[in-house]
């Protein structure tokens, strides 16, 4: 999870590795970090996979970014006194 470049064929710029994508989502910030990868491992067990892979992670990172769009949207209605349609 720490690897930042993955090596590539010779004459080949690297490509990125997981750490690379988990600080580009992330910021860094250690609460994301920490979520993303516990959901991240719980996909992974879910479906039986051996280890985490940046697909995994990527997949993680969308359904955390797309919850918490729609758990803003459930506090701003709430806020306006509109229930949850």
């Amino acid at each position: 999870m720490g690897v930042r470049d993955l090596p590539t064929g010779p004459d080949q710029p690297a490509a990125a590795g997981p750490a690379h994508y988990i600080e580009q989502w992330t910021d860094g910030i250690l609460r994301e970090i920490m979520v993303l990868l516990l959901d991240a491992c719980r996909k992974a067990l879910e479906t039986r996979q051996p280890r985490l892979t940046v697909d995994l992670l990527h997949q993680a990172w969308r359904d955390i970014k797309r919850a918490k769009v729609v758990n803003f949207l459930d506090h701003l209605r709430a806020q306006e006194g509109v229930g949850h349609a």
